[in-house]
Order: structure tokens, then sequence, then C-alpha cells
């Protein structure tokens, strides 16, 4: 698949500039080596939320690792499109100031 070939170039390089491997990376998010390899080659589709724990074991912004141009960052857009239409303005503020926090 497309976008898990590209996440994963950029967490290679990452890696590298860093001095880490996958076995590095699979300890930090408290996985085999075996599930991130899987990940990493496309055998397994990589979830949002393990995208995110991957970025976090990083310490990089998600968007950086699957960017804005993609059918990720699409999917992540509808989710979040799809929860807020059910939600009251107060929810939506609350909602937004907790992704601020995040990204602080």
């Amino acid at each position: 698949m497309k976008t898990n070939k590209e996440w994963a170039k950029k967490v290679r390089t990452i890696l590298a500039k860093k001095d880490k491997n996958q076995e590095w990376l699979a300890v930090q998010v408290k996985q085999s080596p075996a599930w991130l390899s899987q990940r990493m080659t496309g055998r397994t589709r990589c979830s949002i939320q393990e995208l995110g724990i991957i970025a976090e074991a990083l310490n990089v912004a998600a968007t950086e690792l699957i960017g804005t141009d993609n059918s990720l960052y699409s999917q992540v857009e509808q989710e979040v499109a799809s929860i807020m239409r059910d939600m009251t303005a107060d929810e939506i503020d609350k909602a937004l100031n907790v992704l601020r926090a995040l990204k602080n």
C-alpha cells in the first residue's frame, strides 16, 4: 500500500537520524519486532491510533509521518468530522482545547 510505504520510509529516516533501529522502536511502542515489521512492510495496515503511538515514540508529530496530502490524513479528517456532527458547540470547544493541549 502506497501510504504504508510513505510513512514507513519516513520512520526509517527518523530512526537513522536518531541512530536507532526498528527493534528499538518496537520496544518503545511496547510491541514485538514482528508486529512492527508487518506494519512497516505493509503486510498489515497500520491504524491511525498505531501511527500516533509510533509518532509519539519517535517524538514527532503524526502528520510528519503521514503528511497532509494522502488518504490516511483524509481518513482522520473524516473521522473527526463524523464525531463532531453530533457535538454541541460547548463540546466542540472542549475538544478543540484538548487537541491544542496535545499539540503543545
